[in-house]
């Protein structure tokens, strides 16, 4: 698909389920590999991601089934294999938490560098170094597969040069079976680290601290637990159909009890059943940072928006620097950070 062509003037109303997140499914899909018991998840997103992720564990012995849709089940306990080829890891970098789980449990993994990121380049030296200070041995001369052994992991500090998501989910996972507690600072914060712990939890690991910054986690022998877990919520999405709603004048009802938890103030009134915020039109969301004026145009043309701050005229096809400055304060809203 080479571009979307929307045709506005419509107010935005009605109700819309918010599906899984992608993001927070892929670690704790990978987490699996730990137990020696039955893992079923629910509200599991549709995605090629989710397939690729399936596909890679199902290459190591798992069996992966789907009684219904959004709901994934995995049979960790007769792992065969302990590499991740490339013509799968290729395709998504997530691929890459299969490595601390693995060496974890059998103390031996071959897998692939990773590939299949739109974002670009972006090197994994965080997960080996984590994994390498706590033992374990990486030998990554091998034309991009890594030849990865430990005898056991050791609990020790770890401090991450920055608070990477994949480097902070990588070594949480090999701390769980590892010998001593294991610490994460600089860890990274997002919703998807705390429903990682969550999860971990639920098997009966004893971890704290994630969405602090340090994370502590004191690993286990063994882990035997048949666990069924709801994945959160994508707080991407939600964010989405805010901004939309908000931009047309619209109402929308998000009717999902864990949203109020993921999309924190700046503004949206709640509603009183508790299942979610309800999005209302712009005068009603009170939020500085989204100001959006509509500016209609003849009523067979698209419907352009002028957010507060940004040049008159709308968001114009092709101009960069606007767009990209309108995401800096989505990203604001959604996230509770500043830009």
């Amino acid at each position: 698909m080479d571009k979307f062509i929307i045709y506005g003037g419509n107010r935005l109303k009605g109700q819309v389920r918010v599906s899984g997140s992608k993001n927070a499914a892929l670690p704790v899909l990978c987490s699996a590999i730990l137990s020696d018991g039955v893992c079923t998840f629910t509200n599991v997103p549709e995605l090629d991601d989710i397939e690729t992720i399936c596909r890679v564990l199902g290459h190591l012995g798992i069996t992966c089934s789907r009684p219904e849709k959004n709901t994934v089940v995995l049979d960790p306990t007769r792992i065969s294999s302990h590499e991740a080829p490339y013509d799968l890891v290729k395709k998504m970098r997530a691929s890459i938490l299969v490595l601390g789980p693995l060496l974890a449990r059998y103390g031996k993994a071959k897998v692939s560098l990773p590939g299949g990121c739109a974002i670009g380049v972006r090197p994994i030296d965080m997960h080996l170094n984590s994994l390498r200070k706590m033992g374990a041995e990486i030998d990554d001369l091998y034309k991009g597969i890594l030849h990865c052994r430990v005898t056991r992991f050791q609990g020790t500090e770890i401090l991450l040069d920055y608070p990477s998501v994949g480097a902070t989910e990588n070594t949480m996972l090999a701390a769980c079976l590892a010998q001593g507690e294991t610490v994460i600072r600089n860890a990274a914060k997002e919703p998807e680290i705390v429903d990682l712990q969550n999860f971990l939890q639920q098997m009966g690991v004893e971890i704290d601290g994630a969405g602090t910054g340090v994370i502590h986690i004191t690993g286990r022998d063994e882990i035997r637990a048949d666990v069924t877990y709801s994945v959160i919520p994508d707080r991407i999405v939600a964010g989405t159909y805010m901004a939309c709603v908000a931009a047309t004048g619209g109402v929308r009802d998000e009717p999902h009890r864990s949203l109020p938890v993921h999309l924190r103030h700046p503004g949206p009134p709640r509603d009183t059943a508790g299942v979610g915020p309800v999005v209302r039109h712009h005068r009603s969301l009170d939020v500085p940072l989204l100001r959006l004026r509509r500016e209609r145009q003849r009523s067979d043309g698209p419907l352009r928006h002028r957010p507060g701050g940004l040049p008159a005229g709308g968001l114009r096809s092709g101009n960069r620097d606007q767009l990209f400055r309108l995401s800096r304060r989505l990203y604001a809203v959604v996230y509770d950070k500043q830009v």
